[in-house]
C-alpha cells in the first residue's frame, strides 16, 4: 500500500516545490538585509572608535606597555645566561653575539606575530592598548615588522625617538603607518 504525500512533504531533497510568493519574500527579505547592513556601514573615523575606543593611547599607557614587554625580553636572556651557566659555558665576551643574536630574533617574535594576528603584544594588552593602522584596519605582517624595527630604533638609540610622543605618535607608529588606541573598557 502506498503513503500518497502531503502537500509539504517529500521524497527527496529535491522534490519540494514552494509556492512562487513564499520564494518572493525571502528574496525581498535578503534584500532588505542587505540595504540595511550596507546602511549601516560606518565611516572609517566612526569605525575606529567603535572597534577600539575614541582615545589615543597615553604616554603613561605606552611607557608601562614598553615596560612589561622589555621586562619579557630581559627575563628570556635572563633565562638564557642562567642556561649557559648551568651548562658550564663560559659567558663572557664571547658569548654577547650570540646572545645578541637570540634575543633578536626573539624580539621579532613576540613582536610580530602578536602584532600581526591581534594588534597587541603582552604588554599592550596589559596596558589596554591595540594598534591598527591609520585606516582602521589590522596590522600587516609588514606593518608589525615596521613597528618592530620603530622600537628596536628607539632602543638603539637610547629612546630619544620617544620624543615623538609630544605629537602623539611614536617613531613605530610614523613606520608602519599605524596608530595605537586605548581600548574601550569591556561591558559586563
Amino acid at each position: 500500500m502506498t503513503r500518497s504525500r502531503g502537500p509539504l512533504e517529500q521524497s527527496s531533497l529535491f522534490d519540494l516545490e514552494l509556492d512562487s510568493a513564499e520564494t518572493v519574500d525571502e528574496t525581498s527579505e535578503a534584500e532588505e538585509w542587505v540595504d540595511a547592513a550596507e546602511a549601516d556601514t560606518l565611516s572609517t573615523s566612526a569605525a575606529i572608535e567603535e572597534a577600539v575606543g575614541p582615545f589615543r593611547a597615553s604616554g603613561v599607557s605606552l611607557l608601562y606597555a614598553a615596560c612589561v614587554d622589555g621586562t619579557v625580553n630581559l627575563a628570556v636572556l635572563l633565562v638564557a645566561v642562567v642556561g649557559l651557566r648551568l651548562l658550564q659555558v663560559p659567558v663572557g665576551l664571547g658569548a654577547l653575539p650570540g646572545l645578541a643574536l637570540m634575543i633578536l630574533v626573539f624580539s621579532f617574535f613576540y613582536f610580530v606575530i602578536p602584532l600581526a594576528f591581534w594588534g597587541n603584544t603582552l604588554g599592550m594588552r596589559l596596558a589596554g592598548l591595540i594598534s591598527r593602522g591609520d585606516e582602521g584596519q589590522a596590522l600587516s605582517l609588514g606593518q608589525a615588522f615596521s613597528r618592530w624595527l620603530g622600537a628596536l630604533i628607539t632602543v638603539a638609540c637610547a629612546t630619544l625617538p620617544l620624543l615623538l610622543l609630544v605629537t602623539e605618535r611614536s617613531l613605530a607608529d610614523r613606520l608602519s603607518a599605524s596608530t595605537t588606541w586605548e581600548r574601550p573598557p569591556q561591558a559586563g
